[in-house]
């Protein structure tokens, strides 16, 4: 009887598990030792050290995460400098065109139960664009990860439109898909996979450093503003980071009553024509 991966054998006899750095396929008489990056138990398959963003370094004997404007994909033994006219955040599995707002989806659906062309038709639909203006660049596991942009649109096929949404650039559309998200959109409610994080990153045309987009680089003290009085009887509380600004506003007319108004109004200036 052939012996399952990770096992050997020799002439058909007792199975036996292959050592720790080694493993083998179904029937195999010897094991093969996994490859650079690579690691197995005794008797198990070999499987990547490291994640998508990160080469193995034997000098530290850990996972190295690769630098800005560089790229690996899992297994890789080394980090790639993206192509001229390109660029990647620290830790990226692809490189961005300049200009285009890159974006990661992380889900938390196993990736054997991904298909991507539903994932891509999800998206194209809630921002109502062409499938072909989603542009995936890569897809891996560790939950589910995709890697994407979104073109802009071609205003041939949007001139007569009279769909807002459908009109805003690539970049734009992809802002509205993380605010939608931050801020549980009911337009993503019917998304058919659960989304645990977007991030997007962009390159800065002053300074070239690639940042990702609506992170505080540091925490912020909250701001409160008080005013009293016969005049001007108005409470106003001011609370915000990179990603909102919300403001709370308590008007008392010294009648008995109270009308409170919470307002939040997201960054991007762009979106506001859309609601």
């Amino acid at each position: 009887m052939d012996c399952g991966r990770g096992q050997y054998s020799f002439s058909g006899g007792l199975c036996l598990n292959c050592p720790a750095g080694f493993s083998s396929a179904p029937g195999d008489s010897e094991c093969y030792a996994c490859s650079f990056g690579e690691v197995s138990i005794s008797g198990g398959q070999c499987l990547q050290r490291c994640i998508a963003g990160q080469v193995w370094s034997n000098l530290f004997q850990q996972c190295a995460t690769c630098p800005m404007n560089t790229f690996a994909r899992s297994g890789d033994s080394s980090c790639t400098y993206c192509p001229s006219g390109k660029y990647a955040p620290q830790g990226s599995s692809v490189c961005w065109d300049n200009g285009r707002i890159g974006g990661k989806m992380k889900m938390s659906n196993p990736y054997s139960d991904f298909y991507l062309p539903t994932w891509i038709r999800a998206v194209a639909n809630a921002l109502e664009t062409e499938i072909a203006d989603i542009n995936v660049l890569h897809t891996y596991s560790g939950s589910t990860y995709v890697d994407f942009d979104i073109r802009n649109p071609d205003i041939s096929k949007i001139r007569n439109d009279s769909s807002q949404i459908r009109r805003l650039s690539g970049n734009e559309k992809i802002i509205l898909l993380h605010q939608w998200w931050v801020t549980n959109d009911p337009r993503l409610a019917d998304f058919p996979y659960n989304i645990e994080n977007v991030q997007l990153f962009s390159k800065s045309n002053k300074d070239q450093n690639v940042v990702e987009l609506f992170v505080p680089s540091q925490p912020m003290e909250s701001l409160i503003y008080h005013t009293f009085g016969e005049k001007n009887p108005v409470r106003s509380g001011f609370y915000f980071d990179q990603t909102t600004f919300q403001l709370d506003l308590t008007f008392d007319p010294n009648s008995g009553s109270a009308l409170t108004i919470s307002i939040g109004l997201l960054v991007a200036s762009i979106l506001l024509l859309l609601f």
